[in-house]
């Protein structure tokens, strides 16, 4: 009964998003239309109710793009005509928006990461790289992370410029990473 409405409730999402995006105008990406989120919606890799055929399927009626699939099934997807709008870095056992390259512990597993994230993109032609802050690390100030988060950016923006893919900032966990700022 719950896989049913969670079914259900996925279905209805999706259709309510479609056609919302629909409705809006071309992005300064230059894409336009709608996008299905994998992790939303796939049972592989992701806390959805679709498998990878499913979601392709889906993608297919509703002339959408898929964004964030893990690296192993972007050819399944491109190979089935569909386009992707962007990846996210790929780190062992451990959600990316976690980690910081503010952090120095946590720095070159995230740069090394995301680097092959923007390398992955640049093959399979995928026009961005969602990055994040990550957690705050309680070992250094506020101030200090910060600066080192801008440094390590200007240069991964350089990078993924060099090779033709956006990086696209969110600012997931901002209020873990502020703290007493936040």
């Amino acid at each position: 009964m719950t896989r049913i409405i969670t079914l259900l409730l996925s279905t209805i999402l999706l259709q309510f998003s479609t056609q919302f995006a629909l409705a809006k105008a071309p992005s300064p990406t230059g894409l336009s239309g709608p996008t299905i989120a994998w992790w939303c919606y796939a049972s592989e890799g992701g806390v959805g109710p679709f498998d990878t055929n499913t979601m392709i399927g889906l993608a297919e009626k509703y002339d959408a793009y898929v964004e964030l699939p893990p690296f192993n099934l972007i050819p399944n997807i491109q190979d089935a005509g569909i386009s992707i709008s962007c990846l996210v870095p790929e780190v062992p056992d451990l959600p990316p928006f976690t980690l910081s390259i503010g952090n120095p512990e946590e720095r070159e597993m995230m740069l090394t990461s995301l680097k092959q994230a923007i390398d992955v993109a640049s093959d399979k032609d995928i026009p961005m790289v969602i990055c994040f802050t990550g957690n705050k690390d309680l070992n250094q100030s506020i101030q200090q992370q910060f600066k080192k988060l801008v440094t390590e950016y200007k240069k991964l923006a350089a990078y993924a410029e060099s090779k033709d893919v956006k990086l696209v900032l969110e600012p997931l966990n901002n209020n873990r990473f502020l703290g007493a700022m936040g």
